[in-house]
């Protein structure tokens, strides 16, 4: 079972879960922009670096991040801080990471 989240991760094709010393920080579906969080998200952010490393190594053109646990993302939130800390930038309908 998952740990207790605001969304709804599932097993599906494509689907990435981060994890840090075997406990699940972040779950992202790259199709649907969609990330959700953990107990653990707000205090590390090692999971942003995670993400940003598929672009930053070049397994992905680009990441976009639109909505956290079903909602909007909220730019002033600890998740969009570590995502920009990680190289997100500002979108208008999230923030994304692209290759250059």
């Amino acid at each position: 079972p998952w740990p207790a989240s605001a969304g709804r991760p599932a097993r599906s094709a494509g689907a990435l879960v981060v994890l840090w010393q075997g406990e699940p920080l972040a779950w992202f579906d790259r199709r649907s922009h969609h990330l959700v969080t953990f107990p653990g998200t707000a205090l590390r952010r090692a999971w942003a670096e995670a993400l940003g490393s598929l672009v930053k190594d070049g397994r992905v053109r680009s990441l976009e991040v639109r909505k956290v646990d079903g909602e909007p993302l909220d730019g002033s939130s600890p998740v969009a801080a570590h995502l920009r800390h990680a190289g997100f930038v500002d979108s208008y309908r999230g923030v994304v990471l692209r290759s250059s």
